[in-house]
């Protein structure tokens, strides 16, 4: 059996040679032809020199100081705002979006929400812990989710709550 395929294949790979004499000729006949160049090249662009003299300039290697043209706007007194004196959380560190809700646990009082930072870590959160680089305050847990109201500066020195919300991935 086995030699019957060797035979088969022998026989396929004699068909395959030979037969490339008008190939050969062919490329040769083409790459003989001449090709017509009738673009004209660019003209030259004409290349002005300019003077650099570095005594103007400021050295590179001296402090400069920097003013401002503009006062900073201090903040409206009647805008809302977050609790700036208050100490973050070690969850403060990481932005919303970078955290993924894995389970939630409850029992009879209270409910908590298990979510997986971006390096992998394992956190518990209950109502009212802060996460989020915006001053994010877990406000609600549910049964698939979580909500998140955040303080987003603006220009002005005024700040806008914003609900954020983290809904349990099922895989």
């Amino acid at each position: 059996m086995m030699r019957r395929y060797a035979l088969l294949f022998s026989v396929m790979l004699a068909g395959c040679g030979g037969g490339m004499a008008d190939l050969r000729q062919y490329v040769a006949e083409v790459q003989a032809t001449p090709v017509p160049f009738t673009e004209a090249a660019p003209p030259a662009l004409e290349i002005v020199g300019v003077p650099y003299l570095a005594s103007s300039l400021r050295s590179p290697f001296r402090y400069q100081k920097v003013s401002l043209s503009e006062q900073e706007q201090t903040p409206a007194q009647d805008c809302p705002r977050p609790d700036l004196t208050r100490t973050k959380g070690a969850l403060e560190a990481y932005a919303i979006d970078s955290f993924a809700l894995k389970g939630i646990l409850q029992d009879a009082q209270k409910k908590w929400a298990l979510l997986q930072s971006g390096d992998g870590a394992i956190h518990t959160v209950g109502v009212g812990d802060f996460l989020g680089l915006y001053h994010g305050q877990v406000k609600a847990i549910g049964a698939t989710g979580l909500v998140v109201a955040e303080w987003i500066p603006d220009a002005k020195g005024c700040w806008h709550s914003r609900e954020t919300q983290l809904a349990m991935v099922i895989e």
